[in-house]
């Protein structure tokens, strides 16, 4: 990654300027100071900030699918949650990939094949 780390403390991840969406958790509000464009969502007012379009839709639909996916593991220990993260994003993307790929393969011709007709010299009964 080409890009200066707001976090020497940590290894870049995103890029200083990088545009974050988030509700209005006190936390975040540090964002801005260590280089991020930080746009935020009141979610005691609405889910989409109908002037600025800024939303938390899809994160949380994310976070969801990867708790569930923690769930099948039966529980989590906190200090392996870094590695569970990368592994589920990994998987997510290995499935993005798999489907690309099948995208890319021949449809497989699926045209019906005709009706057998019935036999008008047979009686039917």
């Amino acid at each position: 990654m080409n890009c200066q780390n707001p976090r020497p403390d940590h290894p870049p991840s995103h890029c200083a300027g990088t545009h974050i969406w988030s509700d209005k958790w006190r936390a975040y509000q540090r964002l801005p100071n260590l280089g991020y464009v930080h746009d935020t969502v009141y979610h005691t007012c609405h889910y989409m900030d109908a002037i600025t379009g800024v939303h938390t839709n899809n994160i949380e639909a994310w976070w969801s699918a990867c708790k569930a996916s923690f769930r099948n593991r039966r529980g989590t220990a906190r200090g392996h949650l870094a590695a569970y993260l990368d592994e589920y994003m990994w998987r997510v993307q290995i499935r993005i990939r798999q489907l690309l790929v099948l995208s890319l393969l021949p449809f497989p011709d699926i045209t019906p094949h005709p009706m057998p007709t019935l036999n008008s010299s047979l009686p039917l009964t």
